[in-house]
């Protein structure tokens, strides 16, 4: 299986993919970007893989309603023996809010880097652990103001000082 995707598809799997997938099936795909992609104030928006975003809500879709997702169905059939989630075999393990991915006004950090790396990230954005978000909270402080103080020099001082591992910052929630 070594090179193949099973819930974290390549751009070339998506293709070859894509004929083939329901209306069903095209809601649970989604772009999904690495930490290596994110940069200070800016992100790289052209997405090479894409996720098979199956929550609860995705699991019982595509184990209740097998004929809606055939492909689907058959692409993770074949992982069934590698998948270790607990929602096994068609679910994501601890999957996250899909709002917190889809929501256009939020900033995302790279948790483990030699310099912080914020953005601002105006588009649904699904990544994996190593990045974290920030979602605004209605009167918090503007988001373009924290991106600022965040990749500032100030903070990447402060972040040396406080949250290192080894010769990289570590910034946690």
């Amino acid at each position: 299986y070594k090179g193949k995707g099973v819930f974290v598809l390549t751009h070339k799997e998506f293709l070859t993919m894509r004929h083939q997938l329901t209306q069903f099936e095209m809601e649970l795909i989604k772009p999904f970007f690495s930490a290596n992609q994110i940069n200070s104030y800016d992100v790289e928006m052209d997405n090479y893989q894409w996720l098979i975003y199956t929550d609860e809500k995705g699991k019982n879709l595509l184990e209740t309603k097998r004929n809606l997702c055939p492909t689907l169905v058959n692409h993770l059939d074949k992982y069934k023996d590698v998948i270790t989630s607990d929602n096994k075999p068609y679910g994501i393990n601890r999957t996250k809010k899909e709002s917190n991915f889809s929501d256009k006004n939020k900033l995302v950090f790279v948790r483990k880097t030699q310099y912080p790396k914020f953005a601002f990230i105006p588009f649904p954005f699904f990544s994996d652990e190593s990045v974290y978000f920030i979602l605004p909270q209605s009167g918090s402080y503007s988001q373009f103001y924290l991106l600022s103080v965040l990749n500032s020099t100030i903070a990447h001082f402060w972040f040396s000082r406080h949250k290192t591992q080894g010769r990289q910052l570590q910034i946690d929630k």
